[in-house]
């Protein structure tokens, strides 16, 4: 089994994990070499240079795909898609701002540069300091990439020109997840901010330059719960969905 991670200094790594191999016992047999590694260390004398510890772990197998340490290109979201050329590719959002389209061999064949991210924020919202952008979800096809910032805003983007579908929804998204056979149907969803599908290629937006407000209906928009039992307000708060369904006209959605 093989998977693709990013981590907060800036890397992305690829992952092998044999399925023939109990992880379990792996991480046992790795621990006890760690272990013994220590013991001898103890036993050395000053002038001894103590050796390499070995903290492999059997059965799986770790590699630098790109990037170097950096927090500020800290990964922030990623996913996998088909390149123009036909090859499988990862695009990533960093914290500075960053889209990045990486081979798989590393190889890097595109960077969309966000300068807002580096803004600074203090936006008080329910009860909560905005500090900065960050990236809240992030899909992509190999002509265009579509990606949702903590902000609610949404840039659906092509690749090849900087032509670009700037929509504002309301603050404090949590989640954006795009759908598998469609990537402009999106749902979204956070702090008190209900779930919410839509399509960037059909929506109709206020006209004005940058990001605008919708003019038209979601394609689906969720309802508040009931009250408690107590006829208390239920705080909304979505922090994840997924389509389970491969039909992009009425989706079915995960929350």
């Amino acid at each position: 089994m093989r998977f693709y991670t990013g981590d907060e200094s800036g890397l992305i790594k690829g992952i092998d994990i044999d399925a023939n191999v109990s992880l379990l016992e792996a991480q046992a047999r790795a621990a006890k070499r760690t272990k013994a590694a220590a013991k001898a260390k103890a036993t050395l004398k000053p002038t001894e240079q103590a050796p390499k510890p070995d903290t492999s772990i059997d059965g799986v197998n770790m590699w630098t795909v790109d990037g170097s340490v950096s927090r500020e290109r800290s990964i922030q979201q990623l996913c996998a898609t088909l390149w123009s050329s036909g090859d499988r590719v990862l695009v990533a959002g960093r914290q500075n701002g960053n889209i990045d389209v990486v081979g798989y061999d590393g190889q890097q064949l595109y960077t969309y540069a966000n300068s807002e991210f580096s803004e600074k924020l203090s936006i008080k919202h329910n009860g909560r300091l905005i500090a900065g952008r960050q990236y809240v979800g992030l899909g992509a096809t190999d002509s265009q990439f579509l990606a949702c910032t903590n902000m609610g805003e949404i840039r659906y983007q092509s690749f090849a020109t900087d032509e670009a579908t700037l929509m504002k929804l309301p603050l404090d998204a949590f989640r954006m997840r795009t759908h598998r056979q469609r990537p402009s149907v999106f749902a979204v969803g956070g702090r008190e901010h209900e779930l919410s599908v839509w399509d960037a290629e059909t929506v109709k937006l206020e006209p004005q330059s940058g990001y605008a407000k919708p003019q038209s209906a979601p394609i689906f928009k969720a309802k508040n719960v009931p009250n408690d039992f107590l006829n208390l307000r239920v705080p909304v708060w979505v922090t994840d969905m997924q389509f389970t369904s491969d039909d992009a006209t009425h989706p079915t959605i995960a929350v």
